[in-house]
């Protein structure tokens, strides 16, 4: 009974301390080998929702964008990070039995690579990683409704937020509005000609649509 106690209790410390709303069966986990092991089969789904601001313009993401880039994803992985002190746990793991910082989370890390810079101080061809919530450890599966998600190969633009910790990876400037795709494939050259084009939201939520001008605009004021 005081072991049943200790998972609720623990359950709840993570829904009080990130503020996200969790929808999960409880399951008693331990690391063995590097691999999370747990005492049934029966998969673990985490929902994650929470409120976060929706702007009515691309000039109002501006003050919580640090860098606004072209970028290709190269590839991804699922890490649980700290949110408070950005540490990422090594190999990636996380057990309901009372034991885990309920400030480490599930985030799926994108890497990219820069192939036009608007905003920020990255140059063409770094390699930078970007993450977003959700993502799948052991039997946890972690999803959050409101999150953009990527696919390896697309070439994007995207608002991002660095952080003050320069080894940790960039963040969304917003989780519904920060990444845009060509509006067409046959428009992924037009870039470079200054050709006006628009870009449409990568998440069906996002009413905005960004257009070169947009960039271009970003770009002669930073």
């Amino acid at each position: 009974m005081k072991h049943i106690f200790k998972i609720l209790f623990a359950s709840l410390m993570i829904f009080l301390v990130s503020c996200y709303a969790y929808d999960y069966s409880i399951s008693t986990g331990v690391v063995m080998n590097d691999e999370l092991i747990f005492s049934d089969d029966e998969m673990i789904n985490v929902s994650m929702s929470f409120d976060y601001p929706i702007f009515d313009s691309i000039d109002g993401l501006m003050p919580r964008t640090t860098d606004v880039l072209r970028a290709e994803v190269l590839d991804e992985r699922v890490a649980v990070i700290n949110i408070v002190t950005l540490d990422e746990l090594i190999p990636p793991v996380i057990v309901f039995d009372g034991n885990r910082d309920p400030l480490y989370q599930v985030f799926t890390v994108y890497r990219l690579k820069v192939l036009d810079v608007f905003k920020g101080n990255q140059n063409i061809g770094d390699i930078i990683e970007v993450r977003i919530h959700g993502g799948r450890i052991g039997n946890i599966n972690a999803s959050t409704p409101s999150s953009t998600h990527l696919t390896i190969g697309d070439d994007l633009i995207f608002f991002l937020n660095s952080s003050s910790i320069k080894s940790s990876p960039f963040t969304l400037a917003s989780m519904s509005q920060a990444v845009y795709r060509f509006s067409e494939p046959s428009q992924n050259n037009l870039v470079a000609r200054g050709i006006n084009i628009q870009f449409e939201s990568l998440n069906e939520r996002n009413q905005l649509t960004l257009t070169l001008e947009d960039l271009v605009s970003i770009a002669e004021e930073n």
